[in-house]
């Protein structure tokens, strides 16, 4: 059995381990609940955003629109979205099994990578794909002017035809307590994700009829490109509520662990501790049973 000082030890090793889980654990809550607060709050944006581009492409269609143009795909370039950090479960394990299975269906010479968090790129830095660019310090935060940014990038790799064809693999929210894993085009703009809203306004009957002014064509050039800023925003935030979340449930189960742990540390230490004092008297007796004889 070990000793009392080694027991006494571990348990106040996972004792402070504990502590340790349990601040992470509140932390990434409250990221994750902020998260989803931004979401929720751009969603109304979001929504009314889709619906007039809806309507504009029912009455021009995406004919002329460069965001849109398709092309024979020659070179491709893969968004990827990991975390910078460990301590999230198999949260970045996911998205990179998923990218690698997806990427060996590609050729290498055609496709390029732009990743987004360090555990992404430190895997795919040792293989042969080639990294357009990478950022490494987001570490969950949504910073969207720099996001905007990004789309801008994005967007003009796109148009002067570095790139005939952009797509998105990351981790998305569907619950409280559960993450997929997705892959979505993001350039060029696909007519039937663009008109999509007017399915549910179809279901609903709630059919208007819009004046626009300048003619919808002028207005759709306009709004294309804050529809794809929105569109990887939106992908940015998944991806970060995403990874609070697997955090959260990592540390939830990692503090769990402790606590049985201690539990039977301390039920060892008990043990250790009446077998000490067991043995210390039997060692008493023992003398004085020797000295009366």
């Amino acid at each position: 059995m070990p000793s009392l000082k080694h027991l006494r030890r571990r348990l106040r090793t996972v004792s402070n381990t504990k502590l340790i889980t349990r601040a992470m654990r509140s932390v990434s809550a409250s990221k994750m609940r902020r998260a989803h607060e931004r979401r929720d709050n751009a969603r109304p944006y979001t929504t009314q955003l889709r619906n007039l581009v809806a309507q504009l492409v029912e009455h021009t269609g995406v004919e002329g629109q460069p965001l849109a143009n398709k092309r024979d795909v020659k070179k491709r370039l893969v968004l990827i979205f990991s975390a910078d950090r460990g301590l999230c479960g198999a949260f970045n394990a996911t998205v990179i099994r998923f990218a690698q299975d997806y990427l060996h269906s590609l050729s290498t010479e055609q496709t390029a990578l732009y990743i987004v968090g360090r555990r992404a790129f430190e895997h795919f830095r040792k293989r042969e794909w080639t990294i357009d660019k990478s950022h490494n310090d987001f570490l969950g935060n949504v910073d969207v002017p720099r996001i905007l940014n990004i789309a801008g990038e994005l967007s003009d790799a796109f148009l002067r035809g570095d790139y005939d064809e952009i797509e998105m693999i990351h981790n998305q929210a569907i619950t409280a307590m559960s993450y997929k894993t997705i892959r979505e085009r993001f350039l060029p703009l696909e007519e039937e994700e663009l008109v999509a809203p007017l399915k549910a306004r179809d279901r609903t009957g709630m059919n208007l009829d819009y004046i626009f002014e300048p003619d919808p064509k002028t207005l759709l050039s306009q709004y294309l490109p804050m529809l794809v800023k929105t569109k990887l925003l939106n992908s940015f935030v998944n991806a970060f509520a995403a990874e609070h979340q697997a955090r959260m449930i990592a540390m939830t189960t990692a503090n769990e662990n402790c606590e049985e742990l201690m539990d039977s540390l301390t039920l060892q230490l008990n043990k250790a501790r009446q077998a000490s004092i067991t043995k210390e008297l039997l060692e008493i007796v023992s003398g004085a049973e020797a000295l009366k004889g």
